[in-house]
This record gives C-alpha cells, structure tokens and sequence, in this order.
C-alpha cells in the first residue's frame, strides 16, 4: 500500500512538472505570397469605387467615367492589405481636393486579392468645380 502511494505522488510529480515547462514562442513567418501587383489590386479598386459612386456620378455628370487615385496604402494587424482610393474625375471638372470628393477605403485578402472590406470615407463634393476655360497663348 505504502509503495502504491508513493508511486502515485511520483506519477502527479512527474506530470506536474510537464504542465509548468514553458513553452516555446510562437515564431513570426512573414506571407509566403508575393506581394500583390497592380494586375492584382488595380481591378477590385476600381469596381469598389464605380459601386459606391457610380450611380451618383451618372445621376449628377451624366456619365461615371472617372479615375482614381491610390491616396495610402498600408497593412493592417492581420496582414491584409488596405487602400484608400480617391476619385479623379469626370474630365470637365477640377480635382477634388485631397481628402474629399470620394474616397473609398478597400481591405483585400494578401494572396489572392480577393475583397474582404469596402467603405466609404467621405462622399462626392457638393460642389463641383467645373474647370477654368483654357486660354490660348498669343503667338
């Protein structure tokens, strides 16, 4: 009987002691993908901006062609890719200033482009200014 309990306070000792080890730290890996092209990020950009301003602008402009540009782009704590996309255009109308004049924030997956998050940072302005008539140079 004694030997019994001897062997299983060793036994609770010995599991014990493989309970409190530490253990080892997480190793970082960085992506094991590329990092993403303009082929890539270039098309969902676009189709997130014509959705959430292209029926304004057609109502408005009569047309939704537009560009943008790629104000910031970042990754987040995850490892996603974030972009924030302003407008340019239509062609007979100034720039919007930065930061205003429709901007799009866009969250894709790293590897495979695909979009996980669309929102909109600030809408069209109120105002657009229509641009200035060029005048010719005197020769």
């Amino acid at each position: 009987m004694r030997m019994t309990g001897i062997a299983i306070i060793m036994g609770s000792l010995a599991l014990s002691a493989c309970a409190t080890k530490p253990k080892p730290a997480p190793v970082a890996t960085g992506s094991s993908c590329p990092p993403l092209t303009h082929a890539q990020w270039g098309p969902p950009l676009q189709a997130a901006n014509d959705e959430m301003f292209g029926a304004a602008l057609e109502r408005r402009f009569g047309s939704k062609g537009q560009h943008g540009r790629v104000e910031e782009r970042s990754v987040d704590a995850r490892g996603d890719q974030v972009f924030i996309m302003g407008r340019i255009g239509p062609a007979k109308f100034e720039m919007p200033e930065p930061g205003q004049g429709g901007r799009v924030m866009v969250v894709l997956q790293p590897c495979t482009a695909k979009v996980l998050k669309v929102r909109k940072l600030s809408d069209l302005e109120a105002q657009p200014r229509p641009l200035a008539p060029r005048e010719e140079p005197e020769a």
